[in-house]
């Protein structure tokens, strides 16, 4: 996981776009499309700005704003080719530092791995959350920075706004008490809107969480740890298989695929990689392309153990018959999530000081 959630899904991102433009464009042969990234990030580009004359604005689609918010650097409320390359490869060089564990600027092989996640990016992962949902940019989070459309979903009385009760379906006070519980947090001063000092202690909420995860003291989380931890906290163990199957493949498949890029796109044989030779990194050579191995994990992936964690159906892929069987296993998911946070919190790692280093 520095790793799970960082990476798997910008390297997955990165070798599936491939394969989407091979079936929905004609090729280039200018230099861009030859590189495999600035290839991608133009097409990805490309397939949204050209809804909005050659830019990206803020519309009312989840898409716009999160690439607004994160890319539109002159505050002009839109979003360039350049500021979406830019942004791009800010994300690209913070993922690279990810790897490069002895910071000397280039990735070597027992560097390149999927292995584990920091606490410092377990952070920045957090912060990045409010930062992309403050929609409206004014360091808040509330029922304003909803799009408009959602407004019209949300809002039962029809006076223009969207109340924490609208949101939520009801009142907070009849949900388990654990949701209660983070919700104070939140919003300590009940105002229903997301202050900084209130997004600082919640942050520090989910750095307890983290050091639960950390079984071993060393300030990052790997997988088998997490895995440890779900079992210490009570997570019952058909719930521990189906999150090994649903996580673990994707891992494999990240490592594979990064260290095949590693290989091909060392150009100076010096048995590493640097930022530059990504960018630079062209599969127009390949015999077998990455997107190959991608294409039907992540085209076709197996939805089943997310849908069992969720009391969705069982673990053949059958969906409950009755509207009975759906209820009860609705009610057991939401009992095993709600009982494995509770012991969370209880264990004594999240209020202890043994993380005071990290």
């Amino acid at each position: 996981m520095e790793r799970i959630c960082g990476l798997i899904c910008t390297v997955l991102l990165f070798y599936s776009l491939q394969y989407v433009q091979a079936v929905s464009r004609d090729e280039g042969v200018d230099d861009c499309q030859k590189k495999v990234w600035c290839r991608n990030i133009n097409w990805a580009f490309r397939v949204y700005s050209g809804q909005s004359g050659g830019y990206i604005a803020k519309t009312d689609d989840y898409y716009s704003n999160v690439v607004v918010n994160l890319a539109d650097f002159n505050d002009d409320k839109i979003v360039d080719f350049e500021e979406f390359k830019n942004v791009s490869e800010t994300y690209l060089a913070e993922g690279f530092k990810i790897f490069d564990v002895n910071m000397d600027g280039l990735v070597a092989p027992e560097e390149a791995f999927i292995g584990n996640i920091s606490k410092q990016l377990f952070t920045r992962i957090v912060e990045n959350t409010f930062w992309i949902a403050d929609r409206n940019g004014d360091g808040e989070v509330s029922t304003d920075d909803l799009i408009e459309t959602q407004i019209e979903d949300f809002d039962t009385n029809g006076d223009g706004k969207v109340s924490l009760r609208e949101l939520l379906g009801r009142p907070i006070i009849f949900f388990p008490a654990p949701i209660v519980s983070v919700y104070r947090i939140l919003d300590s001063n009940k105002n229903e809107v997301i202050e900084e000092k209130e997004m600082e202690n919640f942050i520090s909420f989910m750095s307890r969480i983290f050091n639960v995860l950390d079984r071993d003291t060393n300030c990052s989380v790997d997988f088998e740890e997490f895995l440890a931890a779900l079992d210490s906290c009570g997570l019952p163990h058909d719930y521990q298989l189906a999150m090994d199957l649903a996580l673990r493949p994707y891992i494999s498949l990240a490592n594979y695929l990064i260290k095949s890029t590693i290989a091909v796109a060392d150009v100076n044989k010096d048995n590493k990689l640097s930022m530059q030779e990504i960018l630079n990194f062209s599969d127009s050579h390949l015999e077998v392309k990455p997107y190959k191995v991608v294409e039907p994990f992540f085209y076709q992936p197996n939805m089943i153990p997310i849908w069992y964690m969720g009391g969705h159906m069982d673990f053949y892929g059958k969906e409950h018959k009755n509207e009975e069987d759906k209820i009860t296993g609705s009610r057991r998911a939401i009992a095993n999530w709600l009982s494995t946070f509770q012991g969370f919190m209880r264990d004594q790692a999240f209020s202890g000081t043994r993380h005071g280093h990290c």
